[in-house]
């Protein structure tokens, strides 16, 4: 017992170094029996079963530890003699056998006692010992192995580096993690929240439906069902509400910037729009930009009275106004429907105001207001449309209607609404002669987004509950939504927003504001005309040879001018409806972004139509981006509901080859700023930009990097205005030839256009910010409680 405990402090040098010592002189007490019967063997066995034998002894040998006793040595000179090579093969020899020599050299046997008195000896002198090995050039196996162990494989600092990179990636890892859960409890926080506002709202309204059409009664009903709920009740509900609220507010992040930041801005509170530049770049900028306008408008002008005058263009033009003396540029297609169609649009305006005026004055009750609506409101859409597209629509809704009571699926009600959109642009419906194929497809459109929008949130509804509102009354409600005139098709809402703004009606909307909102429906009316008698760039943009022969400033001044003309076209169509809608005591995003001050297509989408923004939003990209059963990481979803948005945009224009190349474009200039939001979010770029150049610097540095997602932009635009040849034709002649590869100069310039064009974008943003919506936590909560108050 006490050997073993001596062999639990011995160290694993003295251990080492006791068994070479021990090893063989035990070695030498069992090799002359082993040598002696090899001997017989070897008599028996045939010289090539010897030969074998002797190999596969020999590889057994370890060459590495070999004898500590020197080349000298008895026991080596056995193995290692020169004597004779035949000890390979075993054969027994009279001068060297290996037995009488081992006989010879081998030690007694040693007892316990001396191996104990000679291990506390090691222990004691191990270091000398060591010393006096090193001295003597011994073979010591024990300290090549130590020297073997404790040889460093790395260095410091490459340990360092390799825990620092190792933690950098668990901690990227872990925020990533972070980020996606702490992102999937909002949603489901959120949903709860308003899943809980929308139950209290059907309780509350189960006896009387909001009216869509009376606001003193809507108020009075919502009185009289408050005063009856029972204190119980309400302060249950009330405490609830609040609870949400205070478990949402703490999810938020307090550091949100107070402008709306940019898709390259950084995490934290700064933005693209804090950082100011010099005075005399600003100045340069408003300057530059302002005169580059300024004259595309001139050259545009001078070039439309040579283009009105030659006799081959005059199948574009129709007589104008005789107290100009110009003549009408009639290519614009859009814009003549809409013109033609407007009396129609007046009348049945008009009408739908009155019939509102006269259910209101004579009181006959929400629930007969509400039918006597949903029975007229088809009718005032037959006189504006036409009996054909709204009989259409209504087979259209009513199948949509039994397949969401059927199956109460969102992918059956997308799948059935994708082959009414094809079918559309099929034969079946071309056998109408223009204009009345436009106005139905246009019509059949919006109405295939009000039945997605309405049915979607059917469907939601009766996943919380079941369906809790009658057949009849359900049918009800959908023909008041899809056929409320004001929202009927331009000018379109989602169902959500569109019951927030029948709930909170009120007579907030003065007579100041709405006369303000109908001068100005006036004046764009009025100045789109003006400019059709005097500008003629939507003939010039669609005429393939003029493109090819003009001048380079002029093929840059149509593409400018011809977007503006369609940013003011929209401005009068929108504002018409909104003219009306806030009549009701509606409240409609309306106002289109101009073309002119907007550098990120991402802006544009938000703010030009922000009633198809928001439909895109709500029901294809966060559908996708957010659901649980797409086997992809957070990044790779978001990238693949940006690409089926932008799909999705294509089949509801019109599925053509031009529109196809504009939502391509589109898509990649998306892309473009979803990357450089995911690299500055993982890196943090802006703040560190700021850090190490200067606020100045980054303000420039990120003017330059804008200018791509710019180019893309124009681009796209020009395919939308034009064709697909006229198209090619610009962007030959502007960019890049693609038939010889080659750059062309003119792109210069227009890139360091592009740079002040930016920083004007940028500057504007900061003095008359867009109405931009921005999908944070604290919007999506405010409008819950919206709809909730």
């Amino acid at each position: 017992m006490e050997f073993i405990e001596l062999l639990n402090y011995a160290s694993y040098d003295t251990i080492l170094q006791v068994a070479v010592i021990t090893v063989p002189c035990l070695a030498s007490l069992v090799l002359p029996s082993l040598l002696r019967w090899c001997d017989v063997i070897g008599n028996v066995c045939t010289p090539s079963q010897r030969s074998f034998m002797a190999c596969g002894i020999a590889l057994k040998r370890s060459l590495d530890l070999d004898s500590p006793y020197g080349p000298e040595h008895a026991v080596k000179r056995r193995c290692t003699g020169a004597t004779s090579p035949r000890c390979l093969s075993f054969h027994a020899s009279p001068t060297h056998s290996p037995p009488a020599v081992v006989a010879e050299e081998s030690p007694r046997k040693l007892s316990l006692t001396e191996i104990e008195v000679y291990l506390r000896q090691e222990l004691r002198g191990n270091t000398n010992r060591i010393n006096d090995m090193d001295t003597d050039q011994k073979v010591d196996v024990s300290t090549e192995i130590a020297t073997f162990r404790d040889r460093p494989l790395l260095s410091i600092r490459q340990l360092c580096n390799l825990c620092d990179r190792l933690l950098k990636e668990q901690e990227i890892r872990l925020r990533e993690e972070f980020e996606e859960v702490l992102n999937a409890r909002l949603t489901e926080q959120y949903q709860t929240f308003v899943r809980f506002t929308y139950d209290q709202i059907h309780r509350r309204i189960d006896s009387t439906e909001p009216s869509f059409v009376l606001k003193g009664n809507l108020k009075r009903e919502f009185t009289l069902q408050s005063s009856r709920r029972p204190p119980a009740t309400l302060a249950l509900m009330i405490g609830s509400t609040l609870t949400l609220l205070l478990m949402m507010l703490f999810r938020l992040d307090v550091s949100e910037s107070i402008h709306p930041r940019s898709q390259f801005s950084g995490v934290g509170t700064m933005s693209v729009y804090s950082l100011r530049l010099p005075a005399f770049e600003v100045v340069s900028s408003f300057v530059i930009w302002f005169a580059h306008v300024a004259y595309a408008w001139y050259l545009i002008g001078i070039e439309s009275a040579l283009y009105g005058s030659e006799e081959i263009n005059q199948f574009n033009f129709v007589d104008g106004w005789s107290i100009i003396g110009r003549i009408r540029d009639n290519t614009n297609f859009e814009w003549n429907v809409w013109m033609d169609m407007l009396p129609y649009y007046v009348l049945a305006l008009v009408l739908h105001r009155l019939l509102s005026y006269l259910l209101e004055r004579f009181d006959f009750g929400v629930q007969k207001a509400l039918f006597i609506s949903s029975l007229l409101w088809p009718a005032l859409n037959c006189i504006a449309y036409g009996w054909f597209p709204v009989a259409v629509s209504l087979v259209y809704g009513f199948t949509l209607f039994i397949t969401t009571r059927i199956t109460t699926s969102l992918v059956a009600l997308w799948a059935i609404c994708l082959v009414f959109f094809g079918s559309l642009f099929s034969d079946i419906y071309n056998q109408f002669e223009q204009p009345n194929y436009y106005i139905f497809c246009v019509y059949i459109t919006y109405k295939l987004l009000q039945c997605i929008s309405y049915f979607s949130y059917q469907i939601e509804s009766a996943k919380v509950g079941g369906f809790k509102k009658p057949l009849l009354i359900t049918l009800r409600d959908g023909c008041l939504y899809a056929f409320y005139m004001p929202y009927s098709t331009v000018l379109f809402v989602t169902y959500r927003n569109f019951i927030a703004q029948c709930v909170k009606r009120s007579d907030e909307n003065s007579r100041r504001a709405i006369v303000w909102l109908g001068l100005r429906v006036v004046f764009w009316t009025l100045f789109c005309e003006f400019v059709l008698h005097i500008f003629y760039m939507n003939s010039m943009i669609l005429d393939v040879e003029f493109l090819k022969h003009t001048r380079l400033d002029v093929l840059c001044a149509l593409v400018l001018t011809a977007g503006q003309f369609f940013h003011a076209k929209y401005v009068a169509i929108f504002g018409f409806f909104a003219l009306f809608a806030k009549l009701d005591g509606m409240d409609p995003h309306w106002k289109p972004v101009c073309i002119a001050r907007v550098a990120l297509y991402s802006v544009m989408w938000r703010c030009f139509d922000h009633g198809l923004y928001t439909f895109l939003r709500d029901h294809i990209f966060k559908p996708i981006a957010n659901s649980t059963l797409i086997p992809l990481n957070q990044s790779m979803k978001q990238f693949l509901a940006i690409a089926v948005t932008f799909v999705f945009v294509w089949i509801f224009h019109g599925q053509s080859e031009t529109l196809g190349w504009w939502a391509l474009l589109n898509l990649l200039e998306i892309f473009l700023e979803t990357v450089a939001a995911m690299f500055d979010r993982r890196w943090d770029i802006f703040s560190m930009l700021v850090t190490v150049v200067g606020p100045f610097n980054t303000r420039r540095l990120i003017g330059i990097a804008m200018i791509p997602c710019t180019a893309l932009s124009v681009f796209s635009i020009v395919y939308f205005l034009s064709n697909v040849e006229c198209a090619n034709v610009v962007i030959e002649r502007l960019a890049f030839n693609r038939y010889q590869w080659t750059v062309q100069p003119a792109l210069i310039y227009l890139i360091g256009l592009g740079y002040f064009f930016v920083q004007f974008c940028i500057e504007m943003q900061q003095l008359a910010p867009v109405e931009m919506y921005m999908d944070t936590p604290r919007r999506r909560l405010r409008e819950a409680l919206k709809v909730f108050h």
